[in-house]
């Protein structure tokens, strides 16, 4: 008798789990439904954006067999875009990214254009160094980076703030004295395609915590 009421029991609760008390309590199933599609929709992405990735890289391959290929000639008169030079958003500076008030990253957003100034995707490999500037003293680097092509091209961004390339170098810590006050960025790109380098540089001022600010 007691094995019966235990399974009614038992049937009873599973039968009705949106009441508390049974397996876990009450469940929302409208929220649980929510997340199922928006997690359905996030992997659908996912899965757009690959196939477009394949698509443009087989397009991709499909042009460079063609001009490996006998007879396919350049379009006369026209110049393919070459990278020209490179520029530095005005963002770019030493920054505290942890929020303790002292500077501990150098961030360079970095932008390679044409003949014409304009944005041209490329690939590289790119230096980033920290240079101290102090009169009468000869420069001192505080800080260098390489990136290497997949880094490089790790490094694009596109969005609110433009289209550039972030690159990230960090900062001794804690900071040493001769490395604390002005200082310049310099980056330099080397272009895969040519193999000639582009550089540009920035000022900037590296604050210790507690530093008044730039």
């Amino acid at each position: 008798m007691r094995s019966s009421s235990l399974l009614i029991g038992v049937y009873l609760c599973l039968s009705v789990a949106v009441l508390p008390g049974c397996i876990g309590g009450p469940k929302n199933f409208e929220n649980e439904n929510d997340r199922l599609r928006r997690e359905n929709l996030d992997l659908r992405r996912q899965v757009t954006r690959l196939e477009e990735s394949l698509q443009l890289r087989e397009s991709e391959l499909t042009a460079q067999r063609q001009r490996a290929s006998d007879g396919v000639q350049p379009v006369e008169g026209a110049t393919p875009p070459q990278l020209a030079a490179i520029r530095l958003d005005r963002y770019t500076a030493a920054v505290d990214t942890d929020g303790d008030g002292a500077d501990d990253t150098v961030r360079a957003y970095v932008r390679p254009v044409d003949g014409r100034g304009r944005l041209l995707v490329v690939a590289a490999r790119a230096t980033v160094q920290v240079v101290a500037v102090r009169e009468g003293q000869p420069p001192r680097t505080i800080a260098e980076r390489s990136f290497s092509p997949d880094e490089w091209d790790a490094a694009y961004r596109s969005g609110f703030a433009g289209t550039h390339y972030t690159l990230e170098l960090p900062l001794p810590t804690p900071l040493p004295d001769g490395a604390i006050g002005p200082a310049t960025i310099h980056v330099t790109v080397t272009d895969a395609a040519t193999g000639t380098q582009h550089t540009e540089q920035r000022a900037t001022t590296v604050e210790p915590a507690g530093g008044a600010g730039r």
